[in-house]
């Protein structure tokens, strides 16, 4: 393999060069996942409603269907990350039929997912042929330089094949229900945990290094999380479409407004908190894991918003109160939503030392003990936000089991929450900037004294 002018290796000019046609693959896979994010959300939507019962928080039935609905969607994003990681690699794939026919499989596996969004054969064999795919995809990469890293990849996918075909056995001689739950459970924690703890060894992590395009990786999990966030502003404007005559009140702009609101000031806190894509290289192996484990809890929150969201829409349509469980459903996603990007930008500051905490813009020097006290000022800030809608909320209901909420009041809190947010940081770096101005004018200051004392002393 020829090196080129600059000392880099062909392979890893360009992902554009390196892997033609992985950014519309993994475009039609976000089309897929936006069916699968809608049908999870109404399933997990009815089998709530069917399951809440008067004066209860939440109720047996209502548990397990979270329960399902949570591990149905980690497993649906386990599988879209594998594609993911694939395109965002800087290798070399042959243009043959084989990788096409590949790439069709694997869509269909993911259509399969999307289709059946609750446990069960079909949705075990989905997952199974989007693996088969993905080790095929494997083997037809032509780079030389990644044969160690695909070994290891090919080697977790058998295991998370053999958990499938386990799985799909057990659902003919057990309960297909509790069987492919238990199955679904499995193959998440080697894929999330035990595939994550081996990928990020560090032999294999100095490789895996060099072989990803991380603007590229950065892109795609901002696609993903604004195909989440898509069905909270779906579940709100479509809601008007049900209502007869088309005759709307104030309520349901008002829950458009909230919820606009809402959901693009959590896109820009989260796009806000990621870190440059050249400094990922220089951070160490607990960060990409960590990062990766957050990234799961946060999209699976911005969905179970979004079924809150459904929830008011229909309570508005009704003209009747969200039930207690259904409000802290809302809230509760809101403030795990709010927490996990608080968990990336702390994981930012803590592994990644490229970027000053307070400094990048204004481009001024502080000490170390300023730096530290205003890191930690900083840090209890985004530990004490996502508490705030919850402090609302039980300053609202009480926590009281029985009591109902008003869906527009239920949207309020969580705007309520993001606009304290706007405010308190917005002061904050106001007071940050006053004081280093008067910090660098005393620095000036002292430093015109200092010469004025030189030029007298020059004198004599």
């Amino acid at each position: 393999m020829e090196d080129d002018h600059d000392g880099e290796p062909s392979e890893g000019r360009a992902q554009v060069e390196s892997a033609p046609g992985s950014m519309w693959a993994g475009l039609f896979t976000d089309l897929i996942m936006v069916c699968a994010c809608a049908n999870v959300a109404d399933t997990f939507e009815e089998a709530f409603k069917d399951g809440r019962q008067e004066g209860e928080f939440w109720s047996n039935e209502q548990a397990a269907a979270f329960r399902v609905f949570v591990v149905v969607f980690m497993v649906q994003l386990s599988g879209w990350q594998m594609l993911t990681m694939i395109s965002c690699r800087l290798v070399r794939f042959d243009g043959s039929v084989l990788r096409n026919l590949g790439s069709l499989g694997y869509f269909f596996g993911t259509a399969t997912l999307a289709m059946e969004s609750r446990p069960c054969a079909y949705f075990l064999f989905g997952c199974l042929l989007q693996r088969v795919c993905i080790m095929a995809l494997y083997c037809l990469s032509k780079n030389d330089a990644q044969t160690s890293v695909s070994k290891f990849d090919i080697a977790l996918t058998c295991v998370s094949f053999l958990i499938l075909t386990v799985g799909l056995m057990s659902t003919q001689l057990f309960s297909p229900l509790k069987s492919s739950e238990v199955t679904l459970w499995l193959l998440f924690v080697h894929e999330s945990l035990v595939r994550s703890a081996i990928l990020t060894w560090p032999p294999t992590w100095i490789e895996i290094i060099r072989l990803y395009d991380y603007e590229q990786l950065a892109e795609r999990k901002g696609c993903m999380t604004m195909v989440v966030l898509g069905e909270s502003v779906v579940s709100s404007l479509l809601s008007a479409n049900s209502v007869e005559g088309h005759s709307l009140n104030g309520k349901f702009y008002w829950n458009m407004a909230l919820t606009l609101l809402v959901t693009y000031t959590l896109a820009v806190f989260y796009f806000v908190v990621q870190p440059p894509s050249h400094s990922i290289k220089a951070a160490p192996l607990i960060y990409a894991m960590a990062s990766n484990l957050v990234h799961y809890g946060f999209l699976a929150s911005l969905l179970c918003m979004g079924v809150g969201i459904k929830f008011v829409s229909g309570a508005i349509q009704s003209s009747s109160s969200l039930l207690f469980g259904e409000a802290f459903l809302l809230i509760q996603s809101f403030a795990i939503a709010v927490l996990c990007i608080s968990l990336l930008r702390w994981f930012r500051y803590k592994y990644i030392h490229r970027t000053s905490l307070t400094t990048s813009t204004m481009h001024m020097r502080l000490g170390q003990k300023e730096k530290r006290c205003i890191k930690r000022t900083v840090i209890a800030f985004y530990a004490l936000l996502p508490l705030v809608p919850l402090f609302i909320f039980g300053c609202v209901t009480g926590f009281d089991k029985s009591s109902t909420v008003e869906p527009t009041l239920a949207m309020l809190i969580c705007a309520t929450s993001v606009l304290f947010y706007l405010l308190v940081i917005s002061t904050y770096h106001k007071i940050l900037v006053r004081f280093h101005r008067s910090r660098q004018e005393n620095l000036l200051h002292g430093t015109h004294e200092s010469i004025d004392r030189a030029d007298d002393t020059s004198t004599y």
